[in-house]
């Protein structure tokens, strides 16, 4: 159910929630066990609130519906809200939902208190109390809803995450909050472990995107050389790797690098291999993991083409910067590629237009492809 924004404050009684949890029996905290490991067991989001409505929730506290909610009430656009079993004549109750909102006391309280605990409807007002609210008789009644529980998972200003469950008949027992309590506080850890592991696999996206728009890759590999992980497009570079192991050559040298030194911040001159589509530049670099090791690659423009350096008029640097030029990349790119600073990248470009007759970065691509297009 949709969360609007509570555009009334009415003050509400002090939950009457008990000081201490309930006393949860071997069978309670069996069920609870299992419940939490296949909790942390999730790597996504949307699978995992699916779960605690559809599995979780119903094994833990029965109940006739489940809702999850992440709601920014100045921002409406932005909601996202499960509710099972779907109910499709909902909608129409939003609008009267959204006028009476002031009026839930659950809502109320977590969002002028910060409340995270596991609250419910009874906490705050009896039965008839209840009944006499228009909340009741234009929402809660129809839908058939008598008794409600939820917790606020998180609250910020006018932003709130939170679970509710509700019943028809009989409300929630101190056993049912308890339950709820120890479980809330397990999803609390398994929802920010995976936001941090989003933002992780963001990160290591941006640096993959970043590394290969300057040709750069990495292989991560045993001692032995069993290949591991890449990124990338560094077996393309590398080439054939029988059973999955690195190229005997680069493996070799990768051994010999550590038994000379095990200082990998020593600069050494890199292994270099020429490829199909240029000279292959392998460094090894230190890993965090013993055992393993790190190769940080890059693919440098292929020598051959510097062949044409001298019918273009170009001197093998010009030429190398006009082949960058043709892959797209800016002045600042070809300086960090390159190791050189911009002025002097700006410096090539302007002798490059000048010796090939172009006005623009167009031209220079157009010059490079006539001159490497097949003689007929």
């Amino acid at each position: 159910m949709n969360l609007p924004l509570v555009t009334e404050r009415k003050k509400m009684p002090a939950p009457n929630t008990p000081k201490s949890m309930f006393r949860l029996g071997s069978q309670d905290y069996d069920l609870l066990l299992d419940c939490i490991r296949e909790l942390h067991s999730f790597r996504d989001v949307s699978v995992l609130r699916l779960w605690l409505l559809e599995d979780a929730f119903p094994r833990l506290v029965p109940s006739d519906w489940f809702s999850y909610n992440e709601v920014d009430f100045q921002s409406p656009q932005k909601n996202f809200v499960l509710l099972r079993p779907d109910m499709g004549s909902i909608g129409a109750l939003l609008p009267k939902f959204a006028a009476f909102a002031h009026q839930h006391p659950i809502i109320t309280r977590q969002m002028n208190k910060q409340d995270l605990s596991v609250l419910k409807i009874s906490d705050f007002l009896s039965r008839e109390a209840f009944h006499q609210l228009e909340l009741y008789t234009d929402v809660y009644r129809p839908l058939g809803v008598e008794y409600q529980i939820s917790a606020a998972l998180h609250t910020k200003q006018n932003q709130i995450t939170a679970f509710a469950l509700s019943r028809r008949s009989h409300d929630y027992s101190n056993r049912d909050r308890t339950v709820l309590e120890h479980f809330r506080a397990q999803l609390l850890v398994a929802l920010q472990n995976l936001r941090v592991a989003d933002q992780m696999r963001q990160v290591a996206t941006d640096a993959s995107l970043a590394m290969h728009q300057h040709s750069l890759a990495t292989v991560t590999a045993t001692q032995e050389g069993r290949i591991l992980n890449h990124t990338g497009a560094a077996l393309d570079w590398i080439g054939p790797c029988p059973n999955g192991k690195l190229p005997a050559e680069m493996l070799n040298w990768a051994q010999r690098r550590l038994a000379v030194s095990r200082d990998l911040r020593t600069k050494e001159p890199p292994l270099l291999l020429n490829r199909a589509h240029g000279e292959l530049s392998i460094q090894r670099v230190p890993s965090t993991i013993s055992g393993q090791m790190v190769l940080s690659l890059r693919l440098d423009p292929s020598r051959d083409w510097l062949k044409n350096s001298t019918a273009l008029n170009l001197s093998p640097r010009q030429f190398e910067v006009a082949w960058w030029i043709s892959e797209g990349k800016t002045n600042a790119d070809i300086a960090r590629i390159l190791g050189i600073s911009p002025r002097t990248v700006h410096k090539h470009v302007e002798n490059i237009f000048q010796r090939l007759g172009v006005e623009t970065r167009v031209g220079v691509i157009l010059r490079l492809l006539k001159k490497s297009a097949p003689s007929i």
